[in-house]
């Protein structure tokens, strides 16, 4: 495990990373997260103690690339561009390009364009889905800070970012169907900016 900067600098080794299926904590604009490509999905499981039956979030860094992978329609997107970058993670149906194992099996798929500058830029030069959920124990309070996340998952992980993120996890709306739902609520003044 070894910490870095949250530097510009340190972008293409972590895109190298995960390229080799490593996983890597950083901060978010919400909680601290563990993060992984494709090749570090099923470790990325192992470590949070997920079950493989349990998707986790895909962030991206624009709507051209969420357009690629979800069905997106007129009213979905007003939505997107209202809300992100941004805490609110939207789950929608998945195209049948997207592998099946992105989602866990299932149709449709949960994702966010993060409303934090370095995590965006990394994004944007990994260029493919990101998956990143909160760095914890399945079952435990999201951790808030590099130091409780080298604490508790000592060598599992293979970098770390410094710093902190100490709000809520993100809102979770299903806009898969013409009403939408909220699956989990996150920062109180987004959500009552919500048109469900």
């Amino acid at each position: 495990m070894e910490i870095l900067q949250k530097h510009s600098k340190n972008i293409d080794l972590l895109v190298r990373a995960f390229d080799l299926g490593q996983v890597v904590a950083l901060p978010t604009d919400t909680v601290f997260g563990l993060a992984a490509g494709e090749r570090g999905l099923a470790r990325l499981h192992a470590i949070k103690q997920r079950p493989l039956s349990k998707p986790v979030v895909i962030q991206l860094a624009s709507i051209a690339q969420v357009e690629a992978i979800a069905y997106v329609n007129a009213k979905q997107r007003a939505l997107m561009e209202r809300v992100w970058p941004g805490p609110v993670t939207l789950v929608l149906e998945k195209r049948p390009l997207l592998p099946m194992h992105f989602t866990a099996g299932q149709s449709s798929v949960a994702i966010r364009l993060p409303g934090c500058a370095f995590l965006l830029k990394l994004l944007r030069q990994w260029n493919r889905p990101l998956f990143v959920t909160s760095a914890n124990k399945s079952g435990c309070s999201p951790l808030k800070s590099s130091g409780a996340v080298a604490f508790a998952f000592q060598d599992q992980v293979d970098y770390i970012i410094e710093g902190t993120a100490d709000k809520k996890a993100s809102t979770i709306i299903d806009i898969t169907t013409e009403k939408y739902s909220l699956l989990r609520r996150g920062e109180e003044e987004v959500i009552l900016n919500f048109p469900l």
